[in-house]
């Protein structure tokens, strides 16, 4: 979800103009993460588009889309917005779904139709490892939405100071699913040294070399092999910036492609 409300582009009360560099990380994230489907929300006065892509990292008509966005709107009616994206999702069973939420302002919506809670549960269909990353670009997040998100059992809150702008993906910001194609090189978006584990229905034959992040990345040891498409849960705990709230341990799944151990 990007917010294309002016502010974005440091008109009005914006702080910096961060709108172009905004659409460059979600670019970025895009063609790092290669994921099966993305749908970009964009929105100022409600929802202006949503719009789905599969394949978006090797989709010319997806990246066409992101660069025409524009930071035109004149308002930041952010929960009618968040909770009419959110109550499309619907049943996601099909899909480990990550949400980012990137505003640079505060709900200013006069009809008051949704609060910050009542946004955040119109996502009635997530599955377990689903989860929504509000991230303040610049701004403080106000208290209503602070309170729902300590409430929620799938948000996270996050503030950045004006003019910077986030990875996404990586860090307090990481999650979803990754490719392995090589299980004693696999890249993950956790700063080194970040002790890490299996969960606890992963095959008995699969383990792990060393339980933290070397050098970007952790390398799994199998014993026999297994059908290509298998899938194991790798969990991370994150250190929370002094803004961070609700920040829960990273989950990424993992898909793996390679059917057998390295020699």
């Amino acid at each position: 979800m990007l917010d294309t409300s002016g502010s974005m582009r440091g008109t009005g009360d914006g702080q910096a103009d961060i709108f172009e560099r905004v659409k460059a990380s979600v670019g970025a994230y895009v063609r790092g993460l290669d994921p099966d489907r993305v749908e970009l929300v964009s929105f100022d006065s409600g929802v202006r588009h949503q719009r789905g892509f599969d394949r978006p990292a090797a989709s010319s008509e997806w990246t066409a889309f992101l660069a025409g966005l524009k930071a035109d709107g004149k308002n930041t009616y952010l929960y009618r917005s968040l909770h009419a994206a959110l109550s499309r999702l619907g049943d996601q069973d099909a899909y480990l779904t990550t949400i980012f939420v990137l505003t640079d302002g505060i709900d200013n919506d006069p009809a008051r139709i949704h609060s910050a809670h009542s946004a955040l549960r119109a996502f009635a269909g997530r599955g377990a490892l689903d989860r929504l990353h509000y991230v303040a670009l610049g701004t403080r997040i106000p208290d209503d939405l602070r309170a729902a998100l300590r409430a929620s059992t799938y948000a996270a809150g996050h503030t950045y100071r004006a003019g910077q702008v986030p990875v996404l993906g990586r860090g307090n910001l990481a999650g979803g699913a990754l490719n392995v194609t090589r299980l004693d090189q696999v890249d993950v978006p956790l700063p080194n040294g970040t002790p890490v584990s299996l969960g606890s229905a992963v095959p008995a034959r699969l383990s792990l070399a060393l339980p933290a992040v070397q050098d970007g990345r952790v390398r799994l040891r199998l014993r026999g092999s297994l059908a290509p498409g298998s899938a194991a849960l790798l969990c991370a705990p994150l250190s929370p910036a002094p803004e961070d709230i609700n920040l829960r341990p990273a989950a990424l799944l993992l898909r793996l492609n390679t059917p057998k151990a390295p020699a």
